[in-house]
Formats: structure tokens, sequence, C-alpha cells
């Protein structure tokens, strides 16, 4: 016997939601369908999918491995359904979160689209860091966000976009030695966002502990576009998007420096919950998608 999406969807509701009850209520289904169905996957797998007991429904192994891949193939049952859907079916609203950089960048070329493909589309826009945006995502704060280098996030759809560029950048008049080296700027004010999220590195520091070296002198700020104001000013210098740079540099005052070793770049991701798949997220990132290549956000595209 084979076993059905229906069954696959029930279990995995199962687990997400810890027990029968829950998951029959997120389905809209009665308890005993939603049992039924996985008795039947368990048959069809010849598995056992769940320790029962009076509390809840806890994962064995072989259901913990199952999970994973239940998650990929029902984030690809909802893609193939959303084929069917007209274009007309993008309207409504929804709710996007993008960091700073990506703002300031990409937005009024992706909003100037959406303006005339998606007329009928509606957005919310919440701008915060990758980290904030993560938990804005599971608590369902916004239906979309697009991310910078994510801590391991658990049951998300991650599209992979590309890789955004950092330089270390300073004001006009900072007169440092090139190429920087970290034993030598240990001990200057260095501007970052501050580490969240799970992760205990920025790429700050993850640039200095790679050079087995701490630096004595960190000033974090959550806001990139501050950073930005502040290493103009002289205040200290800093990491910062090439995007950013090259935007906020009309004047001439930020300058890129030359590092030994260079800055990684990071992977940025358009993210969203498996149960919020839909029309208007594909429309989003298809339009987003556009956005990045038309100002060049991000260094090799992944599509």
């Amino acid at each position: 016997m084979r076993f059905t999406l229906a069954q696959l969807e029930a279990f995995y509701w199962v687990a997400r939601q810890g027990t029968v009850r829950d998951a029959a209520q997120h389905l809209n289904l009665s308890q005993p369908s939603v049992s039924l169905r996985i008795r039947e996957l368990e048959i069809a797998l010849s598995a056992t999918l769940f320790e029962r007991s009076r509390t809840g429904m806890r994962l064995t192994n072989a259901g913990t491995e199952l999970m994973e891949r239940a998650f990929l193939v029902l984030g690809e049952a909802e893609r193939i359904q959303s084929l069917s859907q007209s274009e007309t079916a993008v309207r409504g609203t929804l709710r996007i979160g993008m960091p700073e950089v990506f703002a300031v960048c990409c937005l009024p070329v992706l909003l100037g689209s959406l303006g005339t493909v998606h007329p009928y589309l509606r957005v919310e826009l919440h701008i915060s860091t990758s980290a904030d945006l993560l938990e804005d995502l599971r608590e369902r704060r916004i239906d979309l966000g697009f991310i910078i280098e994510p801590a391991r996030p658990q049951h998300l759809q991650m599209v992979p976009l590309g890789y955004l560029e950092r330089r270390w950048a300073g004001g006009l008049k900072s007169g440092l030695k090139q190429p920087l080296v970290a034993e030598e700027i240990r001990h200057m004010p260095i501007l970052t966002i501050p580490p969240r999220g799970g992760s205990p590195e920025t790429s700050v520091t993850r640039w200095f502990n790679s050079c087995g070296v701490e630096p004595t002198r960190l000033i974090p700020c959550n806001s990139v576009y501050v950073i930005a104001q502040l290493i103009k000013r002289g205040i200290g210098i800093g990491t910062l998007p090439r995007p950013l740079i090259d935007a906020e540099n009309a004047d001439g005052r930020l300058c890129i420096l030359e590092a030994h070793p260079p800055v990684e770049s990071s992977m940025m991701y358009a993210a969203y919950r498996l149960e919020a798949t839909s029309a208007n997220i594909e429309a989003l990132i298809r339009l987003t998608k556009h956005a990045v290549k038309e100002t060049r956000f991000l260094q090799n595209p992944l599509y």
C-alpha cells in the first residue's frame, strides 16, 4: 500500500502541534480521521512514527527522519498546486519583512514592478534585522521575509537568492594602513550589528575570529543605516554591505577599506512558513528576483 499526501499532511501537523486534537483543528478534520491517516501511514511505511502518551505524541527516530522529508514533499506539493492558479489569484494583503539594506537598495524597484504587474496585491512592510524577521515569521507576524545568513531556521521554506557582498568601510579621513590586519585594528572603535537569533557571531567577530584575534572596542547598533552614518562621521569603522556603501556614498565620505583576509559574503534567502505557501508569495519572490537583478544587489544570483 502506498502512502498519500493526505496521510503525510496529517503526520506533519500532528508532529508540529504535538497532539491529534490540535492537528485536527488546524486541518479542519475530526480527530478519528487524523488518527486513521496516521495509522495508515505507519502501515504503508512499516514503521512506528510516534510514541503515544497521555500528554501527547512524540516522534520516534523514524518519525524524526520522516519529518524533514515530509516538510520538503509538502512544500513541493503546494508549489505544484499553485501552478494551476491564475494571475487573478494574486490579490489581497501580504506582510513582507526585510533588512534595511534591502529596503534602501531594492524596495523602490520592487514596489514599482508590483504596482504594474499585480495591482490588486497590497503589501505591508516590516523593516528589521534578519534575526528579528525570523522570529516574526515563526510568530506569524509576517508572511514572507528576506533574510541574510539565518541561523538554521526550523520548518521554514528557504529560497536562496544570492550572495550579499560585505566590505570594511571607514570615513574619508580614516587614514588607515591597508590592507587592514586584525591585530592592528583590534583596539579601534568598531561598529557592528549585535549578534542575535541563536548565532554568537557577526560578520565583524567572525572576521576577527578567523584571524585568531579578539576586538576590544565593539559598538553594537541594530541599524546598519545608522552604522553607515556613524562611519561617515569618523566614529569608527565597520563592515557594511557593498550595495549600501554605493547607495550612501554620493557625498564621497565613505571609503572601502581593503582587508586581509577579505570579509566573507553572506547568503540571502526568501523565507516563509510551509503552510503559508500561496500565489501571492510565489509572485512576490518572482518580482524580487527581477528587482535584485536590476539593482545588482547580490553577487551570483541563484536563478
